[in-house]
């Protein structure tokens, strides 16, 4: 009986707490009531008709007021004491009350006192807010004029006012210029930028600060972070093999559709449908990479079937995060249970994605390291204002040697006379010596084959065997990639040192491991077989190189990529020396680097054979070779450079034959287009003096020549996963828990009926689809795309469950606002950047941070914005403040991701046992968001700050603070670099008085000036480790080893240590790593 009174007084003082002080008269259906019923009833009185309890919907009025199975009315309005929810609710017996115990969904005494008062009131129904279109509401009161900047003031202000609070006053301009570059650029102010604001007293000196911002190119980095993560883009497939894949041109265009501030609706359409455009553009391919960030499985034994239907699934669920806010992925399986969508809506949305072409998983190949069809070779921005810059220094410096080659001699012609000048006499000589050169004879190769004749065999074999898809033809052996030539008869004398050389066509230069001649030894055991042979793009795409069994002498030459694809026939000679030297020619001239091996491979008379086109047989998991071999020779010893030259008959006289044309062209009868070319070969190639003074140039041309050839070939280009229909849709179906092996009813490409219908006018495809999302009467995708503006700058989104618009989302803060904000967005054109200025531009924005004591018993979570927020960085930004602070930043955009530092053997154990290839230079120091993005095993810092891996949509990231972020930040190498070389600016940037050094230390670090206090302990600091150091000078010069960044070396170790150590404080600051 006490326990009952004790309930009853608690449930009377809930109710009176409620009715005067929480939110008012009359009770809000959507933003009080629901929230309960769907959280704690939905379950089973919800939308999902497999766990509907006693035939009651609570969430539909016509099922609440109608008798249930039971025979009872679940609410009767205006009257608690006839409802049977009201009396279920505040029942004690364990059989009685609901939610039932073992549900363990118990309301609180709170959540009870609302739904009484709801049912007093008439329990009013509304359609869930999200669902409902945005609309502008009554405008708040402007009872604060100076401090409402714009239309969102006054609503911020209205509820605060409500409540007896005010907001907290203007930040500071430091402050201001640090906020606002890390929430728009994702990196901290300059020195010289924070001069200029402060400078700037004038009314609008925020606003162009602003604007500056927006005009940044690391605008669009920062955005694409955020929208890398709900694209769940990652640089690798995922799954157990999780091989790289091609994707960072669909980033980088990330990147650049932000910085150009394309129309949000433009930016949808593009991602989702762009391939299926009219007359569609390379960039609207590109951007159809979207749908193409789905993992992939390799495993060749994984069921393609079961893929495809997590693919499309995958696609669907993330369309819904992303454009709708809604968790789709509770409806796979059966009916959502909160959400009105059916099973069956579900895998009509899905059939949008099913009818992609792609694989489905690894089949036969496994696609480890390969890219997965369908791709694109893309000429990206970069490349194309590489060779814009490029094309223009060539003409510079070809017109500068047009004019030195013009200013070298006086024209002479025809020559016809005595010579008239130097020049003209020692051509005259060089003419001579040139028409009566002997060129060396060719060296006699061991054994040769001419495919063009069938094949004709020096050592007297022409018999050989052609596997399947290679055939002999007028052009030579030809070969499909698939397939290899084997002479039938063993080798009759020892190899040791050896040539190979060969004339090859190459059917692609995307080929990978496929040999040209090689000579492998005959063992029944293939792991037991050795061989030699010239391979294409084994471990270096696009290279030659010299394959050998177990890669014991593969060492890559390093050469230029191959340009030659399907057009001419190419020389490629690889030389064994005794000594192990290794060789390799292109075109009779030396290629790449040669390098020198310990050992020799020895093939003994009857115990190899020779093979062309094959890395090694018996074929299957090897790589063979796709394009035609017109030639191929073997000698028994390692030929010189000459004889290789003269074997390639490009030796002769070392002059061009149009030029050698002209030089066996009497003097007399020469044109003076041809005197005009011999003289400027001779001055230009022969001319000692001339010849010297070109020297430089000319090699600064042929450098630029050789950049414009990769750019402009094709082959060269990056490659990037794309999106491409089926030309028939594939059939669909409802799958039976979500199993590909169950399929149930047959369905078509529709949407969920909740929402606007799908007009008969839109194409029925991904296309369509993107076009319906963006229509003008789609109540959720604007409000949630500037919910996550908002989130972006102030850490939490006006509704906070950001991926959850759904009935088991929380309800806004401030819903005005957030209808404001989405109207104002969809009639801007959908304009990102003028949204984002339009939050940057408010008082609400632009409060300080610093107060956040004053109302935290009222709002500890701060939802009535009553001050700004204090966010912890993102793991990128972490990373990328810190750099920035040393200088050590490289801003250098797009382009193949990088590897900052790892051990090499990062991956050992898992993935493949893939390397991680440290990146030189200064793509070691590019931002975070360039970083390769392994799936299975993300960069470490950034998965210790919370970074997400990608696998799927990723809404939000965690916050968490851990004591393994505080020791990335004091001992990763990429931070105890930083922290050197922020030590090194500040003693030769700075005055030589410590005060000074610590003062630009916190301008560069937190953008102001250190306090006094803060100057007593740092200056402390300073003395005690400059102490250490002199007692510990071999501590100092291990502390600034690290790092590849060079040292300047007239520093003094012990200085450079203590200032080290001091740089290291502040960058491990909590200020640091925080947006106040």
């Amino acid at each position: 009986m006490q326990h009952r009174i004790n309930f009853q007084v608690k449930f009377i003082l809930a109710v009176q707490l409620f009715s005067t002080t929480t939110f008012g008269d009359e009770i809000d259906f959507n933003r009080d009531v629901r929230p309960i019923l769907s959280g704690k009833c939905f379950a089973c009185h919800g939308p999902d008709a497999t766990s509907l309890q006693g035939g009651l919907r609570l969430d539909l009025p016509d099922s609440v007021t109608s008798p249930a199975e039971s025979g009872k009315t679940a609410i009767v309005p205006g009257d608690p004491e006839m409802s049977e929810l009201v009396r279920r609710i505040t029942a004690f017996d364990v059989d009685v009350v609901m939610p039932p115990p073992d549900s363990h969904k118990a309301l609180k005494a709170s959540e009870k006192a609302v739904l009484r008062k709801w049912v007093l009131e008439g329990a009013k129904y509304k359609q869930h807010w999200s669902f409902l279109m945005p609309e502008r509401h009554r405008a708040a009161p402007a009872s604060n004029f100076a401090w409402n900047k714009n239309d969102i003031d006054p609503i911020v202000f209205a509820e605060l006012q409500k409540r007896g609070m005010t907001p907290s006053p203007e930040a500071d301009p430091l402050t201001l210029i640090r906020r606002v570059s890390l929430d728009l650029r994702g990196l901290p102010p300059t020195i010289a930028e924070i001069d200029e604001f402060t400078a700037d007293t004038s009314d609008n000196g925020y606003e162009r600060l602003v604007d500056r911002m927006f005009q940044s190119p690391h605008f669009g980095e920062r955005m694409a972070m955020v929208w890398l993560d709900l694209a769940r883009y990652g640089d690798t497939n995922g799954y157990h093999a999780d091989s790289d894949r091609p994707v960072w041109v669909w980033r980088d265009w990330v990147v650049d559709a932000f910085n150009s501030n394309m129309p949000f609706d433009q930016f949808t359409i593009w991602q989702l449908g762009g391939d299926l455009l009219p007359n569609v553009t390379v960039e609207q391919k590109i951007a159809s990479g979207f749908n193409r960030n789905v993992r992939f499985n390799e495993e060749g034994g994984a069921d393609p079937a079961e893929f495809l239907a997590a693919y499309a699934a995958d696609r669907a669920i993330t369309m819904g995060r992303i454009w709708l806010g809604l968790t789709l992925n509770c409806a796979q399986c059966h009916s959502h249970k909160y959400d009105p969508v059916s099973q069956k809506e579900f895998y009509q949305l899905t059939a949008f994605f099913n009818s992609l072409e792609e694989e489905g998983a690894g089949g036969v190949t496994g696609f480890h390291g390969k890219p997965v069809p369908p791709v694109l070779r893309v000429q990206t921005r970069l490349m194309k204002e590489e060779l814009a810059r490029a094309s223009e220094q060539l003409a510079q410096i070809t017109a500068s040697m047009t004019l030195l080659v013009a200013k070298a001699a006086p024209e002479d012609p025809n020559f016809s006379g005595d010579p008239r000048t130097e020049v003209a006499g020692s051509q005259l000589a060089w003419e001579a010596a040139v028409a009566g050169f002997e060129p060396p004879p060719a060296p006699i190769p061991t054994a040769r084959w001419d495919f063009r004749k069938g094949v004709d065999d020096l050592l007297g074999e022409r018999d050989g065997t052609l596997l399947a898809g290679a055939s002999i033809g007028e052009a030579g052996l030809i070969l499909d990639g698939q397939a290899a030539h084997v002479i039938t008869a063993p080798i009759t004398i020892d190899l040791g040192a050896k040539t190979l050389e060969a004339w090859v066509r190459l059917s692609n230069l995307t080929q990978a491991g496929g040999a040209v001649i090689g000579v492998q030894t005959l063992i029944e055991d293939p792991s037991g077989m050795s061989f030699d042979a010239i391979v294409f793009g084994e471990r270096e795409p696009g290279r030659w190189m010299a394959g050998s069994n177990s890669f014991n002498r593969t060492q890559p030459f390093s050469g230029d990529p191959e340009t030659e694809a399907d057009k001419q026939f190419v020389h490629i000679a690889i030389a064994y020396d005794e000594d192990g030297t290794i060789r390799c020619y292109r075109q009779g001239r030396p290629y790449g680097q040669a390098y020198r091996k310990s050992e020799l491979q020895n093939f003994k008379a009857g115990a190899a054979r020779i093979v062309f086109g094959a890395r090694a047989l018996p074929p299957g998991a090897n790589y063979m070779l796709a394009g035609t071999i017109r030639e191929a020779r073997m000698y028994d010893r390692a030929l010189s450079e000459s004889e290789i030259a003269a074997s390639a008959e490009v030796a002769s006289s070392g002059v061009p034959a149009t030029v050698l044309a002209v030089i066996q062209t009497p003097r007399d009868l020469r044109a003076p287009e041809q005197s005009a070319l011999l003289r400027d070969y001779y001055l230009r190639h022969i001319h000692a003096a001339t010849r010297e003074a070109l020297k430089q140039p000319q090699q600064d041309a042929q450098i630029l020549q050789d950049r414009i050839a990769s750019l402009t070939n094709e082959q060269h280009a990056p490659l990037q996963m794309v999106s491409v229909e089926m030309a028939q849709p594939k059939p669909a179906f409802v799958l039976m828990r979500g199993d590909f092996q169950t399929p149930g009813e047959s369905v078509t490409r529709d949407v969920p009926a909740f929402l606007p219908p799908f007009a008969e006018d839109l194409p029925q495809n991904r296309l369509g689809l993107a076009r319906w999302l963006m229509q003008a009467n789609q109540p959720l995708v604007a409000r949630v795309q500037v919910n996550r503006f908002w989130q972006l700058l102030f850490g939490e989104g006006l509704v906070r469950s950001m991926g959850d618009f759904g009935l088991q989302g929380e309800f806004p803060s401030h819903l005005e606002l957030l209808d404001l904000l989405a109207l104002d967005f969809i009639e801007s054109g959908w304009d990102v950047k003028q949204t984002l200025r339009q939050i940057v531009m408010s008082r609400t924005y632009r409060q300080s941070s610093s107060d956040t004591r004053r109302y935290a018993e009222i709002d500890p979570q701060n939802k009535l914005l009553w001050r700004a927020p204090r966010v912890r960085l993102q793991a990128e930004i972490v990373r990328d403040n810190s750099l920035a602070a040393s200088g050590l930043l490289t801003r250098k955009m797009g382009g193949p991701p990088v590897f900052p530092y790892q051990p090499a053997d990062f991956y050992k154990g898992k993935n493949n046992g893939w390397p991680w290839n440290m990146s030189p230079g200064e793509d070691l120091y590019r931002r975070g968001l360039y970083t390769f993005w392994r799936r299975t095993t993300p960069y470490p810092t950034f998965v210790i700050f919370d970074a997400p891996d990608r696998a799927e949509c990723t809404f939000e990231r965690p916050r968490t603070n851990t004591p393994l972020q505080a020791l990335v930040t004091l001992n990763d190498p990429q931070f105890v670099e930083a922290a050197r070389v922020l030590a090194q600016r500040l003693l030769v940037e700075a005055p030589s008085e410590t005060d000074a050094r610590i003062t630009l230390g916190y301008r560069l670090s937190l953008s102001r000036p250190p306090s006094s206090a803060e100057l007593l302990v740092l200056r402390n600091f300073v003395d005690e480790q400059l102490a250490y150091y002199q007692l510990n000078p071999d501590a100092a010069k291990s502390l600034i080893a690290n790092g590849q960044a060079l040292n300047l070396g007239d520093l003094s170790p012990i200085e450079h240590a203590a200032w080290t150590a001091t740089a290291n404080v502040l960058l491990n600051l909590d200020e640091m790593i925080t947006r106040n």
